[in-house]
């Protein structure tokens, strides 16, 4: 099957019918992930203006189906910075992030879409030893795992050798909704580079 973010759009409406105190999708992130983490500076619907990327001109994401819904979605929508990813990273390296059956799932269950790109839950990569079709670095551990965004930017995290490589990036060109054909190219160049960097 290939991978589709649809279950992760629906299941915010499911979270607030079950919510016993009938708080948004919104609201409940904010009380059960992203306090708990202390994660200052990700949020949904960001109220200053300043931030770049992801199509923020109106405080939306890029993401169709995010747009429609208001900029609240399971799938897309959450504004953060390095600060926060950086912190992300490090409760990834701890186990406070993800727990340890859910780690053994994620490395164990893969899409099948035709190319081994090891692409298993919430769109998560996990390590495979290849560069093009997968962004987990060759160069790092088998336990990597990394999420690589609708706009392109990059989130890598060896927990075995506790190297964390963010890429901030919107290679979204001004009125498209997808990336330019040369984005893959240049950003394995660019990958490249900052993994030989890290090393």
């Amino acid at each position: 099957s290939n991978y589709t973010d649809l279950g992760f759009t629906i299941l915010p409406f499911l979270i607030e019918a079950l919510s016993p105190h009938h708080q948004s999708f919104a609201q409940l992130m904010n009380t059960y992930v992203i306090k708990p983490l202390g994660l200052t500076h990700t949020t949904y619907l960001p109220k200053h203006k300043r931030l770049l990327g992801n199509g923020n001109f109106d405080q939306l994401p890029h993401d169709k189906k995010t747009r429609i819904l208001g900029g609240v979605n399971g799938a897309a929508g959450l504004f953060t910075d390095l600060t926060d990813l950086f912190r992300v990273a490090d409760h990834v390296f701890t186990g406070t992030f993800f727990d340890v059956p859910f780690m053994k799932a994620l490395y164990q269950y893969h899409f099948l879409d035709g190319i081994d790109r090891r692409r298993s839950y919430a769109g998560l990569y996990t390590y495979s030893g290849k560069h093009y079709h997968n962004f987990c670095p060759m160069e790092f551990s088998n336990k990597t795992i990394a999420h690589q965004g609708f706009t392109g930017s990059l989130f890598v995290v060896d927990p075995v050798n506790r190297i964390n490589l963010t890429l901030l990036i919107d290679a979204i060109p001004p009125g498209s909704m997808q990336k330019s054909e040369h984005y893959l190219h240049y950003f394995h160049k660019m990958k490249r580079r900052l993994v030989l960097d890290s090393l």
